[in-house]
């Protein structure tokens, strides 16, 4: 396994005008693979975020730290559902969005990543809280790991994604 660290500085090696790099931790209990659809990203926003931008960008799908006495991560799970990853989905709803740069410049703010955290941050919780709600009420939903999975879940209240450095 490559560790997060040696692949940031595999890509700061080949010094790019811009790298982005957004990961998604899922966790093993999707039953079914995720659904697939047309996606078109909105231009504008493609721009604000990927074109425009320089330096790096590293975001991922649940908070974490490094516990400096053990040098392992620890931190939320990212969790998935029928559909998908919570916080895949969520980042491509938002980016498929016409309306979501449009939103971010009605509150004053450029269309950056660190202004588009807050909608993600709100969606990917969101998603995580309707999935938590499920397996808490309904064991049929992972049934292989429903024991497990329900304590798990239940000591999670959040799925927050992060946006290590912009």
């Amino acid at each position: 396994m490559l560790d997060r660290s040696e692949l940031l500085d595999a890509i700061a090696k080949k010094k790019p005008r811009l790298a982005i790099v957004i990961t998604d931790c899922c966790s093993e209990v999707a039953t079914k693979p995720p659904k697939r659809g047309k996606f078109v990203f909105d231009k504008a926003l493609f721009h604000d975020l990927f074109l425009q931008p320089t330096g790096l960008v590293d975001l991922t799908s649940a908070e974490f730290h490094r516990d400096k006495s053990t040098n392992q991560y620890a931190g939320m799970t990212a969790w998935t559902d029928a559909s998908g990853p919570v916080f895949t989905n969520a980042l491509l709803d938002l980016l498929n969005d016409p309306q979501t740069r449009q939103r971010l410049l009605e509150k004053g703010e450029p269309a950056t990543w660190k202004s588009f955290m807050t909608p993600l941050m709100s969606q990917t919780d969101e998603r995580y809280r309707i999935l938590r709600q499920s397996v808490e009420t309904d064991t049929h939903i992972f049934p292989a790991i429903a024991k497990s999975l329900q304590a798990e879940i239940h000591s999670q209240q959040h799925q927050l994604p992060m946006l290590i450095s912009h």
